[in-house]
């Protein structure tokens, strides 16, 4: 099975494939952030990277393209030139090389939900013609992380286009009763925040609990239980949360680590180690708030191989 990876980020959809696939060989990938391709080049083996996309002139022959492209112009928090923004328009690079290269089976692209908000469904929906006419059926879903195994609130829009006629039928709901003490790691000076007394809740398996606002409030300076799931990271936090928010532990108020994020995104603890040996905590929030939940895609593509499409 051999995969290319547009905008790669740190390798997640690579390392998704590679869990399912015995036999995958990742032969080519494109990503120009130096934040990412750092920790990318850590974790794997071989890094085959093409640089930027808009000037590779076409692909090699292979079997699935992932092309999670930037999200800057879709989001909440970005500036919502939707399709036509300077970054989130990259997308239409990924159906120029299509034109210009051997088609693979199979396309696969993850974007914040807001893709499919009343603001950019028009445009999603062009995008979806436009695969269309390239010979693809393309099946959507928005999944939340916590609904699919996963330690965090992340709701994210996945799309898996097909060549020839075939269809996709995603993987069905599974809750995870694993919440944010699980993943905690003994805390260090460099996340403390403040001291605060601790207060215990009862555990929530499908959500995150928030307890109250720290000072003013806003986005990373909400505090939460470490007895429910992950608020969603994001790759430009602001407040004394920064990426991940605060969580109220017995020893005081304290945000995430970059191995924690790591964990909180589905990575294995000796991988999201391997990660802090190259990157600082807030490349990590940055790299990871961009990033794809490990948990929820490795269940996508074990529903491609159990349903014989690769």
């Amino acid at each position: 099975m051999k995969l290319i990876e547009l905008f790669a980020g740190i390798g997640t959809q690579r390392k998704a494939f590679e869990e399912v696939f015995e036999q995958c060989e990742t032969i080519a990938i494109s990503e120009i952030d130096s934040r990412p391709l750092k920790i990318y080049q850590h974790l794997f083996n071989t890094c085959p990277n093409l640089g930027d996309i808009t000037k590779i002139q076409s692909l090699p022959k292979a079997d699935v393209w992932t092309y999670s492209f930037p999200c800057t112009d879709l989001s909440i928090a970005g500036n919502k030139q939707g399709f036509m923004g300077k970054n989130s328009s990259l997308i239409y690079e990924v159906l120029r090389l299509l034109k210009n290269s051997p088609k693979p089976q199979i396309l696969i692209m993850e974007n914040v939900s807001n893709l499919v908000s009343s603001k950019f469904i028009t445009g999603f929906n062009q995008w979806i013609s436009l695969l269309e006419e390239e010979g693809y059926n393309t099946f959507w879903l928005k999944m939340k992380a916590s609904d699919y195994g996963g330690i965090s609130i992340r709701n994210r829009v996945f799309a898996i286009s097909i060549l020839n006629n075939k269809s996709y039928v995603f993987p069905k709901k599974e809750m995870s009763q694993t919440v944010v003490k699980d993943i905690l790691l003994p805390p260090t000076a460099e996340c403390f925040v403040d001291n605060y007394e601790y207060i215990e809740y009862p555990y929530n398996y499908k959500n995150s609990i928030k307890i109250c606002d720290y000072n003013n409030g806003g986005q990373g300076n909400r505090i939460y239980s470490i007895n429910g799931k992950a608020i969603t990271l994001t790759a430009t936090g602001g407040g004394k949360g920064g990426s991940s928010g605060l969580y109220l532990r017995k020893e005081g108020l304290y945000k995430l680590s970059g191995i924690e994020m790591a964990r909180v995104m589905g990575w294995n603890l000796d991988d999201a180690i391997k990660m802090s040996q190259v990157a600082t905590n807030r490349e990590l929030g940055f790299c990871l708030g961009n990033g794809i939940d490990l948990t929820v895609f490795t269940k996508i593509i074990q529903e491609l191989k159990n349903q014989s499409l690769i």
